[in-house]
């Protein structure tokens, strides 16, 4: 009801597309539906134009919008944090199969250590994809993963030919 009322009653932006009411089309999951949806709740949850305008073009907003179903040519290489089994860990391993199974993406899990270097663990991560990965790859990090496959994209990126390949 309350989102209802808002789309109902409240002053809209300019570049506003929605719906004036809220109905049950609204909750579908066609991605015209869901971009709807995204569309209405920013609208009605941020109090001012500019923040509106602001996300409303801000792509990673997108994001949220789910992607049609089907496999992905794509690989993760998982770079875990501080407290890991490296190669051998299990964290998000669930995630990671979840993934695999609905999407056809497979995770590939960096050799990183504890108790080691940024240095050392960045070296492990691109090792990774050098050697395990042929499609086009993204990375998650959690913790000291994340500053460890910073290092590492750039290393890749500003490193020899052979590193930027």
């Amino acid at each position: 009801r309350w989102i209802d009322a808002q789309l109902r009653y409240s002053t809209k932006s300019a570049s506003y597309q929605g719906i004036s009411e809220a109905c049950s089309a609204l909750w579908s999951t066609d991605a015209r539906a869901e971009a709807c949806l995204v569309d209405c709740l920013i609208e009605i949850l941020f109090f001012y134009r500019g923040d509106r305008e602001k996300y409303r073009g801000d792509a990673l907003m997108q994001l949220v919008i789910d992607e049609p179903p089907g496999h992905f040519n794509f690989t993760v290489v998982s770079a875990m944090g501080v407290i890991t089994e490296g190669a051998a860990g299990r964290e998000m391993s669930a995630t990671y199969a979840r993934l695999q199974e609905r999407r056809g993406v497979v995770a590939v899990r960096a050799d990183t250590a504890t108790l080691q270097s940024v240095d050392y663990n960045a070296r492990e991560i691109e090792r990774a994809v050098r050697e395990q990965v042929r499609t086009p790859w993204g990375w998650v990090g959690y913790s000291q993963g994340c500053a460890n496959a910073f290092r590492a994209e750039s290393l890749m990126l500003q490193g020899t030919p052979e590193q930027q390949k």
